[in-house]
């Protein structure tokens, strides 16, 4: 949840570049659906997110210049998906990385991602 004393001003949204494509597959995307990948028996295929990569919009979320998250647009003329994940750029209190979620809304339904363990 939003902390109503947090500076806002910290953050910002910019156009990804293809150097921002390891850091949208590697560390989050790829990371945050390993669970889901491992229940259902899935095999991560980069090529596959690479090609999705390069016909989507695609965003990076910066805290005071440093990337915590991704947010991607794609579809057509009828039909469009905002799909967003990040990560806190805060640790929590035992210096670990603190946790993550992801949003997805398609065509006026969203679906909301609990956060992550990860």
């Amino acid at each position: 949840m939003l902390d109503p004393t947090e500076d806002l001003s910290l953050y910002q949204l910019r156009q990804a570049t293809m150097a921002d494509f390891a850091f949208a597959e590697a560390l989050l995307t790829h990371d945050n659906m390993v669970g889901y990948y491992r229940r259902h028996n899935l095999v991560w295929r980069g090529d596959l997110f690479f090609s999705s990569w390069r016909e989507s919009e695609n965003f990076i979320l910066q805290a005071d210049g440093t990337p915590i998250g991704v947010m991607r647009v794609t579809g057509g003329k009828t039909t469009r998906c905002i799909s967003a994940t990040c990560r806190s750029h805060k640790a929590t209190a035992d210096g670990a990385p603190a946790r993550s979620c992801s949003i997805r809304r398609t065509a006026g339904r969203g679906r909301v991602g609990l956060p992550n363990a990860s």
